[in-house]
């Protein structure tokens, strides 16, 4: 069995260095593979990619570059292909925003995954899914020593983790739309019913910090994903609205 991290390089350079610091500081375990796909974020674009593919050597990882943005999960499934991992390893998809606090979140995923062999999915929690869980149903127990929850419907999710071999059974990891967005939806009808997708309740991530220094590409996500105002990819869509996308605007 190995870990391999599967990351999408499109964020802002300070939001980078932030991600990677925080996943290996706190990941508590020494990944196999970590494989990196450059989505060609495109505000400063130019500096963002050199950016991406330095600190993507700084780690060890292997850096992808195919010239265009394909979107989230369309990104992974490239980069899984690529990994081509075998059925019983574990990959771990992160976003380039998360920010993950408690330590050893990767080894606590790993261990639940080799717990229980229905289990397919595995999840931090944070913020934004503690509230959904203290409104919604839900189970919560023990699995190899870990608080876990287990929803009983879609519920928001953050850095996660998949069993290669279900990932192989259902196709792929999908998305609602061909940028992003609607991915717990598709995946939890993916398994349900199936397999089961457990949430670490001890094992946090802080909140986003490109809420804080990236308020253009959340307004961006909040139209695509949530109000399905636009179809647009992100770089459309910010000259749509004419806004800048040059380095230090």
């Amino acid at each position: 069995m190995r870990v391999i991290l599967l990351s999408i390089a499109f964020a802002p350079e300070r939001i980078l260095h932030l991600h990677y610091q925080q996943v290996y500081s706190t990941i508590g375990l020494r990944p196999d593979r970590h494989l990196v796909l450059n989505n060609h974020y495109p505000v400063a674009e130019d500096q963002v990619t050199k950016a991406a593919r330095v600190i993507a050597k700084q780690y060890d990882a292997e850096f992808f570059d195919v010239g265009k943005n394909l979107g989230s999960a369309a990104g992974y499934n490239l980069l899984f292909q690529y990994a081509a991992p075998a059925d019983d390893d574990i990959v771990i998809l992160l976003d380039p925003d998360t920010n993950p606090v408690t330590p050893d979140w990767g080894k606590a995923m790993v261990d639940v995954h080799m717990a229980e062999k229905k289990v397919a999915w595995v999840s931090t929690t944070f913020p934004q899914v503690d509230k959904e869980f203290s409104e919604r149903k839900h189970k919560e127990y023990e699995v190899a020593g870990y608080r876990v929850l287990e929803p009983t419907e879609t519920m928001i999710n953050s850095i996660c983790s998949f069993k290669t071999k279900v990932v192989r059974e259902i196709g792929g990891f999908y998305d609602a739309t061909p940028w992003y967005g609607g991915f717990e939806a598709m995946m939890w009808n993916k398994i349900q019913g199936k397999y089961k997708w457990l949430f670490l309740k001890d094992y946090k991530e802080a909140a986003d910090p490109r809420f804080e220094s990236d308020p253009i590409y959340r307004q961006y996500k909040v139209e695509l994903a949530h109000k399905r105002s636009t179809k647009l990819e992100f770089g459309a869509w910010l000259k749509q609205n004419n806004i800048c996308t040059k380095a230090g605007k």
